[in-house]
């Protein structure tokens, strides 16, 4: 364990599974750096919030548990201040998987007058307008931006300009004020977070709002996340999210009134170091909770209720699909990127398929000595030609086509990451085309990574969809292995 980290990740937890998934999907940007990961468990089962920990792979990774009976956010972040070991800060939810990596974006802090929250909070169900619009036609209006400010005029003259709310009504994405990057020391001169807010709302813009006020920082507004998308019966609520965050705001402003910007750190960490207790992580990793699929033979495979034949030689494309060059990366393609360590990367060779907006290679192509990329889609290759990686090579071509060997500009791959396998094909004998294609690309040694969600839907039949046992008999046909993780992501192995 880390003693002297440069940075201290605190996330608040009270029951939330999203936990294992984000943990995994953020790790790639938490081991970039010099790191504690702090999981803040505040009135949920300590037994339940260790097995989500458990297995991740982190190796930074500390458990915290809190005796308290209610969830209380700001709390639990006065409690992680508390314990945390670095001088510089950063808050993140449970249900948060980061896009970019804000701690290299924010140099500003090095030098002190500033504090970073993220800029741009994805949902990972697009709600936006561009999301509504089914006719495909380009868009004049390309975004359509809306903010919220208040402005404070104080009795010594000091005026302080708030951004209360900051969205892209177009793209369905907003500024994530919740997700702070700071110094330690400067919330310790604020007195930390306001355990008063013991409800949802208003908490996180209590303590933007006293850094700007007391301190006198800018706040920097900087990178990308992506938001599990859920309804507000997630949220700690006994009222609406409405009530409660102009409840909070209320006693807030109380506050503000009297002159007090202070928080409740100094009572809370004295209230709460007496009872506070650090769990030991059992050390465990990714691979070891991988296990092996086996078809059954007693099955009557989901694939052959699909066609077998679809009457087109290189397999059909779908029309109308979205225009993922403009979309943000999921969750499922960030699980994917998890799985791959950086470390055992070098000198590899990936194989791309379904491009989408080429965030893979824009942060992958540091590690890896070639990434081809496959789409069908001429968007696509047009924003990853614009890229001009020196070690991207994007190709148009359909992956169920039997000509896609021979498209390539490499024989020969390390690495196959597909997160839509199945869902696009077309018939039985494309579907096993693809395999067959995999097989012939993989160097002995290397594998195919897929994920589960990419085999429950199909764009082209209801009833298209694969199982475990069927892409495990699909892959035994041409000499490749199943492993399933505990998150879905299935690998192909040759050899």
């Amino acid at each position: 364990m880390n003693t002297n980290p440069h940075l201290s990740i605190l996330i608040p937890w009270r029951e939330r599974e999203e936990l294992a998934l984000t943990l995994l999907a953020n790790t790639p940007i938490f081991e970039a750096h010099d790191t504690e990961v702090i999981v803040l468990n505040c009135g949920g089962s300590s037994s339940r919030v260790h097995e989500l920990m458990a297995g991740s792979g982190l190796r930074t990774l500390r458990h915290i548990d809190i005796p308290v009976e209610h969830f209380n956010k700001s709390l639990a972040l006065n409690v992680g201040i508390y314990v945390s070991r670095a001088e510089l800060v950063m808050v993140l939810d449970t249900d948060i998987v980061l896009l970019s990596d804000i701690y290299a974006e924010s140099d500003a802090l090095g030098s002190g007058g500033s504090f970073t929250t993220v800029e741009w909070v994805h949902e990972s169900e697009p709600s936006g307008l561009a999301n509504l619009d089914r006719t495909g036609a380009p868009a004049y209006v390309t975004d359509l931006v809306r903010s919220t400010f208040l402005e404070f005029s104080l009795k010594d003259g000091k005026q302080v300009t708030y951004q209360l709310a900051h969205g892209d009504l177009i793209a369905g994405k907003r500024a994530g004020p919740g997700l702070l990057f700071a110094r330690k020391s400067d919330l310790l001169a604020i007195n930390g977070y306001n355990s008063e807010l013991n409800t949802w709302g208003w908490e996180d813009d209590d303590v933007l709002f006293r850094l700007q006020c007391l301190r006198g920082l800018q706040r920097m507004q900087k990178g990308s996340a992506l938001h599990l998308s859920h309804d507000d019966g997630r949220r700690v609520l006994n009222q609406s999210a409405n009530d409660s965050d102009r409840q909070n705001f209320l006693k807030c402003w109380q506050n503000y009134k009297q002159g007090n910007f202070l928080g409740t750190y100094s009572s809370d960490a004295e209230s709460m170091k007496g009872g506070i207790e650090e769990i030991a992580i059992d050390g465990g990793t990714e691979e070891a909770s991988e296990v092996c699929v086996q078809s059954n033979p007693h099955d009557i495979p989901y694939f052959e209720s699909g066609p077998l034949f679809c009457g087109a030689e290189d397999g059909l494309t779908i029309e109308h699909r979205p225009d993922w060059s403009k979309r943000i990366s999921s969750i499922d393609q960030l699980l994917l990127e998890a799985t791959l360590k950086k470390e055992r990367l070098r000198d590899c060779s990936i194989l791309h398929i379904g491009i989408g907006n080429s965030g893979f290679a824009q942060r992958f192509s540091p590690y890896v000595r070639h990434i081809t990329g496959v789409t069908v889609d001429h968007a696509e290759f047009a924003v990853a030609s614009s890229f001009a990686l020196r070690n991207y090579s994007p190709v148009i071509c359909n992956k169920y086509s039997r000509n896609l060997v021979r498209a390539l500009p490499l024989r020969g791959y390390d690495c196959i990451v597909d997160n839509n396998i199945a869902s696009f094909a077309c018939c039985q004998l494309h579907l096993k085309t693809v395999i067959d294609n995999y097989a012939s690309l993989l160097l002995p040694g290397g594998s195919a990574l897929t994920i589960q969600t990419g085999m429950d839907w199909s764009a082209t039949d209801p009833c298209w969809r694969l199982t475990g046992s069927d892409l495990a008999r699909l892959a035994g046909d041409v000499g490749l292995t199943v492993t399933k993780s505990r998150h879905g992501v299935y690998a192909l192995r040759k050899g």
